[in-house]
């Protein structure tokens, strides 16, 4: 597990988040020399920041990517570049691999006893893609399948992505469930069917590409 320093006061002035990153997730490809993302300092002070890595399965270390640097400061509306480098060849060739890129603010010591501030923390996505699996990605989706089973909908993932669902539809009818933010590959798993889907139904899925863009699929329910 990830040893990180911690801001232990609150902000009740100003909760907007000093940091803004230059994407919404981090996709790494087996092979390329490093990945980078861009930190930007918004607030009119200088910040502290730290990054770190978590890996989402018990089975794949935390340390199998290395950010440099790892703790930096940032003057108001300066950058920082962070370049990620792959330190295991030991990641799955089969699927991809997700891990949980942690950003956090360190902010400057308060000027008034009496403030409350808290720093805030920006979690995004790196996905560590196989370089085998790179052609086949764009368009993905497609091979989701939807089905009704009792009070439920199936939805099965064969492919070896994760995929990012926003919202199912149907009709103009929206409906959302966290456990749909991450679709892990080659599983299956059930949520509630609250829209009532029948068999041959069609249901639009939104979801999320490599590129922090919603994209939109439309599927016949089984």
């Amino acid at each position: 597990m990830a040893v990180f320093l911690m801001s232990s006061v609150l902000l009740v002035s100003n909760a907007q988040a000093a940091f803004t990153l230059n994407a919404t997730r981090v996709v790494y490809t087996e092979g390329t020399k490093g990945a980078n993302l861009v930190i930007k300092n918004n607030n009119e002070k200088k910040y502290g920041g730290q990054v770190w890595l978590e890996s989402e399965a018990d089975a794949i270390p935390d340390n199998s990517f290395v950010i440099s640097p790892s703790l930096f400061t940032l003057a108001s509306s300066s950058k920082q570049n962070l370049r990620i480098m792959q330190t295991s060849a030991n990641l799955p060739i089969d699927r991809e691999a997700l891990f949980w890129l942690y950003v956090q603010e360190l902010p400057p010591a308060l000027e008034e006893a009496n403030q409350l501030q808290f720093a805030m923390r920006t979690k995004i996505k790196l996905i560590a893609r196989p370089a085998n699996l790179v052609e086949a990605r764009e368009g993905a989706e497609s091979q989701l399948t939807v089905m009704v089973v009792g009070n439920t909908l199936k939805i099965n993932n064969p492919t070896p992505y994760f995929f990012a669902i926003s919202s199912l539809m149907k009709g103009k009818t929206e409906f959302k469930d966290k456990a749909l933010s991450v679709v892990q590959p080659k599983k299956a798993f059930q949520i509630a069917n609250n829209m009532e889907f029948v068999r041959g139904d069609t249901v639009k899925v939104t979801y999320v590409d490599d590129f922090g863009a919603y994209k939109q699929q439309t599927l016949s329910v089984k």
